[in-house]
């Protein structure tokens, strides 16, 4: 208000108002600075370990930190950070890169360090990310964190992208966004490297055994497919793969022959913890070969299983098509006196699916995940209590639950076959959501109540569809990043997002922490159970003893009392 706009600038009426306006500013300022540099020591900490700036930059980030944070943590910043998997697991070290088995490799300016939209985002060869760290009151709450290798473009390539032979494999089950994935690894190879040569391979790891073919030509016309960017266009709307998909057929020895046959220096590989595993072996197989290939891993699961990374592609569009099938199953069974909608979901190990849905929607009563303890009669018991009060159930139950329900029988030591009611008696997965309808049925006819049971399966339906917008983003972003940590040499790694941050996972510590479960002790799983009020466990009732043995007590009593009357 000090100011009048005439023409030019008046000083301000109140000298003093002025000075306090200055003093604050610069109060702000110094906040900011101080929060900026503690912000960026506790979350999403950027470590570059070069050889000459990683001592500076760890005494740097000591001289930040404030006096009150815990010794022990000054303690680990003097020692190098390593790219750490989740707690328990052994320490594997920093992704693999072709120099550490190829020691004369050359190098190459990228063409991305001069190229508009990548200035400010090119990274330092050893740079690292800190996840997973947390404050409480001012102090850091957990005694260890997580690094990785930041996950981007490096100012240095170790390809010519005119010798670059780039291969892309997605094995497994479909899953929404795998055309999205081909179509991104492509054009990034294309558009970024001018990379001219990328090879689909066909029909999983089946397309990378020529030994499996009557010959060289034969098995290129039958499995592989040129990738360019006219290919590619228009698939991300397509669901499926069109580079087909398969499970198994791996083997090591076999499949770096084919590579080597096909011209294969580069090759990304598309799937779960089980491609995973086939990846890392192929990734070994060239190192002890001193070969310079690039082995990537883009991990897919629709079940949203593998542990470490925040989340899968694919696994945002399969809740919500999940959730349509849930409001089928709510109409059709809200229409019918005593109706139980019946939905199956996919998740042989993991009930993530199971609970996202449930919980997005608001409209299930019952959620099954194999995680959690399961009895079948306490599980009826609250069944009849929902329909008891509403006059209908929507009741969710994950593919893994037919396995849970199987060792119930035989811990029970009732006949297995009895699983058979909807063939479910397959070892993994079997239909639960047939034997859940049958078992049902059973009960309310013995409890004479009239019913309708509505069984939905919508596992393929949602497999089968276009990532949608989220997934594509994410897609778009995973794809891109796993280009550039291939281009820059590195090798043995998958690409992920961890605590939303963007790095490189040995791809041997994606498999030493095993699929990621619910925890029934978790936030999430109680979260649910809220909304569904359902107990956390269906568990079989306790036998009321006590009160009979007090009855047999008194019984016995009572005949003394009788015999000593008598006498």
């Amino acid at each position: 208000e000090g100011f009048r706009d005439t023409g030019m600038r008046e000083a301000p009426r109140s000298v003093p108002a002025l000075t306090a306006l200055v003093a604050l500013a610069a109060a702000c300022l110094l906040v900011i600075s101080r929060g900026g540099r503690y912000a960026s020591m506790v979350q999403g900490t950027t470590m570059r370990r070069g050889a000459a700036g990683r001592a500076g930059l760890r005494t740097q980030r000591q001289a930040s930190l404030p006096s009150h944070v815990r010794p022990s943590f000054r303690r680990r910043l003097a020692r190098p950070m390593r790219g750490r998997a989740m707690g328990g697991l052994d320490d594997g070290g920093d992704v693999a890169h072709l120099s550490d088995f190829i020691p004369d490799i050359a190098s190459y300016p990228s063409p991305l360090a001069s190229k508009p939209g990548f200035l400010d985002d090119i990274r330092e060869r050893d740079e690292m990310i800190m996840v997973d760290i947390s404050v409480c009151k001012g102090e850091l709450c957990e005694d260890d964190a997580r690094s990785y290798l930041r996950a981007g473009p490096r100012d240095r390539i170790y390809f010519k992208p005119e010798e670059v032979r780039a291969g892309i494999v997605t094995c497994g089950g479909l899953c929404p966004g795998l055309n999205s994935v081909v179509r991104e690894v492509t054009l990034s190879l294309w558009q970024n490297y001018g990379v001219r040569s990328v090879t689909g391979i066909k029909y999983g790891l089946r397309g990378l055994r020529s030994d499996m073919s009557h010959s060289l030509e034969d098995h290129k016309r039958e499995f592989t497919i040129d990738l360019n960017p006219t290919t590619v266009s228009g698939i991300h709307q397509q669901g499926g793969t069109i580079l087909g998909t398969g499970r198994g057929n791996y083997n090591a020895e076999a499949i770096m022959k084919t590579m080597e046959e096909l011209g294969l220096n580069m090759l990304f590989v598309v799937g779960g913890d089980g491609t995973h595993s086939a990846a890392n072996a192929i990734y070994a197989a060239a190192r002890e070969r001193g070969r310079k290939i690039s082995v990537v891993g883009i991990p897919k699961t629709i079940d949203n299983d593998i542990s470490l990374i925040d989340r899968s592609f694919g696994f945002e569009t399969s809740i919500e098509e999940a959730q349509r099938a849930i409001v089928s199953a709510k109409v059709e069974a809200k229409a019918s006196i005593n109706g139980v909608g019946i939905v199956r979901l996919m998740g042989r190990h993991s009930g993530a699916i199971t609970l996202m849905a449930s919980l997005a929607s608001n409209d299930v009563d019952i959620a099954l995940i194999p995680e959690i303890p399961f009895n079948e009669q306490a599980f009826l018991e609250h069944l009849d209590s929902v329909l008891e009060r509403k006059g209908h159930a929507v009741v969710v139950a994950a593919e893994g639950m037919a396995e849970v329900v199987l060792k119930e029988l035989e811990a029970e030591q009732q006949p297995t076959q009895e699983l058979s009611k909807g063939g479910a008696t397959q070892s993994i997965s079997g239909d639960i959501g047939v034997y859940l309808k049958s078992s049902i049925k059973e009960f309310l006819k013995r409890r004479k109540k009239e019913h309708r049971l509505i069984n939905i399966d919508p596992t393929y339906m949602i497999r089968s569809i276009p990532a949608n917008a989220g997934d594509k983003v994410y897609c778009t972003v995973l794809s891109q990043q796993a280009v550039h940590g291939a281009m820059s040499g590195f090798t043995g790694f998958s690409a992920g997002m961890v605590s939303t941050n963007f790095v490189y996972i040995p791809i041997t510590d994606i498999i030493q922490a095993g699929p990621r479960k619910v925890d029934p002790q978790g936030q999430m799983w109680y979260r649910l159970i809220t909304s569904t009020q359902q107990p956390a466990q269906f568990v079989a009732a306790e036998p009321a003893v006590a009160p009979v043995e007090e009855e047999e007590e008194e019984k016995e009593s009572d005949a003394e009392a009788s015999e000593a009357t008598v006498v």
